[in-house]
């Protein structure tokens, strides 16, 4: 990697339960330790509404402004190759924009890509048992971290789908077909790249999930594409036009790719224990942030929100002895670490 990405500090106003807060953090491990209720998550939520332009608590950013106020402000400071940088997220009823060193842009997307990481919160144990959504949201995040094309491609797919389905459920057929030349411009892209990246993550999943101590096991991971491969995509949408009328929907495509957890041979879906679901997301993350460095020839920031609520003791200490070997990680828990950590108290 050609470089260490390190957050200085974040600075937030009227940001969930923060009027006006300020945190600085250090190179490597930063432990933000407090009693529930107190904000931690929060500041995790900050950074990576900076990071992914999306929370993973809602999909609403409004839904992050302290109560009682109509905007909010997040700046970060970070170094990367020991160059300074700065950005912004203002977000109000009368101001939405990203400003990056100075550069004003007018939508919040414009943030995806320039702080590459990767975040860990208690919710992702969906991503082994939960719906195909859930997994395909993983993805989407995930590449478009480590690559910027892909994040245009999924934001022209979904503008059309959106409009295709419009006119489904109207039962409009003279202009359907413009929608479904532009679904296919960025489907097969879509697919894939995902097929692709999730290649990429068995790969590394084969040298991590055994140092998690699961080592008896192996984990694997197969792609379930929605397209097939024998036809183009404009074939099979039109292939399923009649019945999509019927059903208001469109039933092909990327928005309905999914992917398989193979534990020892068996879909971890299906049998896998919770001790075995919460080490398989522990070693999804740390493959994502393998990928993503790889990709990006950056350090991504590691994000971990409520530690201690992730692991059993003996997975939590050997997750932590993997989380110290990466760049910078910033991890909230409500008890301080048995290993050195910069520590922030709220």
């Amino acid at each position: 990697m050609s470089g260490d990405l390190y957050l200085r500090w974040l600075a937030v106003k009227h940001f969930r339960p923060f009027v006006d807060q300020r945190v600085a953090f250090e190179p490597g491990l930063n432990a933000i330790v407090g009693a529930n209720a107190r904000g931690k998550t929060s500041l995790i939520e900050a950074i990576y509404l900076c990071m992914a332009a999306t929370s993973f608590r809602t999909a609403r950013v409004s839904e992050m402004i302290h109560h009682g106020e109509s905007w909010l402000t997040v700046d970060i400071c970070y170094s990367v190759r020991s160059i300074e940088r700065r950005l912004r997220v203002a977000w109000g009823e009368t101001e939405k924009r990203v400003v990056s060193d100075g550069t004003h842009f007018p939508h919040l997307h414009a943030v995806v890509g320039m702080i590459p990481g990767v975040v860990m919160v208690p919710s992702d144990l969906g991503l082994v048992k939960g719906a195909p959504q859930l997994r395909r949201d993983f993805l989407d995040r995930f590449i478009s971290q480590a690559d910027p094309l892909y994040f245009h491609h999924l934001k022209r797919f979904q503008r059309a789908l959106k409009q295709r389905n419009k006119l489904l459920k109207i039962k409009e057929k003279r202009s359907i077909e413009s929608w479904e030349r532009e679904m296919a411009l960025s489907a097969v892209y879509l697919t894939d790249k995902r097929r692709q990246m999730v290649a990429e993550l068995e790969e590394q999943l084969q040298v991590i999930y055994p140092k998690l101590g699961e080592g008896g096991e192996r984990l694997a991971l197969q792609f379930l594409p929605s397209l097939s491969q024998s036809e183009t995509y404009g074939v099979q949408l039109r292939q399923m036009r009649e019945r999509e009328y019927l059903l208001g929907t469109t039933l092909v495509g990327p928005h309905k790719d999914d992917f398989a957890i193979i534990l020892s041979d068996k879909e971890a879906r299906h049998f896998a224990s919770e001790g075995q679901q919460r080490s398989t997301v522990a070693a999804l993350k740390l493959a994502e942030w393998q990928v993503v460095a790889k990709r990006t020839g950056e350090t991504p920031l590691m994000l971990v929100d409520d530690f201690g609520q992730s692991l059993d003791p003996n997975r939590q200490e050997r997750f932590l002895h993997l989380l110290s070997h990466l760049g910078q990680v910033l991890l909230t828990t409500n008890t301080p670490l048995p290993i050195p950590a910069h520590t922030i108290t709220l």
